[in-house]
């Protein structure tokens, strides 16, 4: 199966994998304010976060798939992140579990209340529609 080995440092945060496994991603994501003309974002208008999340989606043939996550970190300035791509029959277990259908069912309520928000709101916004 394929593998993503983190470290961080030099230090071996995780071994991400599975033998289920459809999605594997690792994402590094810094926000707020990255360069001396950002005006930052809301949350952290005069500073930046910068965070790695290593999870993925299971999507095993005996039933329902699950999304995994092994990884959720703060990282800061000058630390020096690695992502190998390895293959291994061997991996670590991840730090948390949910059905995907949650997810979905989640998402699904969100768009609904948007929906009938949208559409309470809609003439008083957009009185030519229709």
């Amino acid at each position: 199966m394929i593998t993503f080995e983190v470290r961080l440092n030099g230090v071996v945060l995780s071994r991400a994998g599975n033998s289920e496994l459809s999605v594997l991603s690792a994402i590094l994501t810094a926000t707020g304010k990255l360069g001396p003309s950002s005006v930052g974002t809301k949350r952290t208008p005069d500073s930046a976060e910068i965070d790695l999340n290593v999870g993925g989606m299971t999507a095993p043939a005996s039933g329902e798939g699950q999304l995994v996550s092994w990884l959720v970190r703060e990282l800061a300035i000058g630390d020096e992140l690695s992502v190998r791509i390895t293959e291994s029959t061997t991996a670590d277990e991840p730090q948390s579990r949910k059905p995907a259908a949650a997810q979905e069912t989640q998402e699904r309520a969100f768009f609904e209340h948007a929906r009938a928000n949208y559409l309470r709101l809609r003439a008083k916004y957009e009185p030519d529609a229709t």
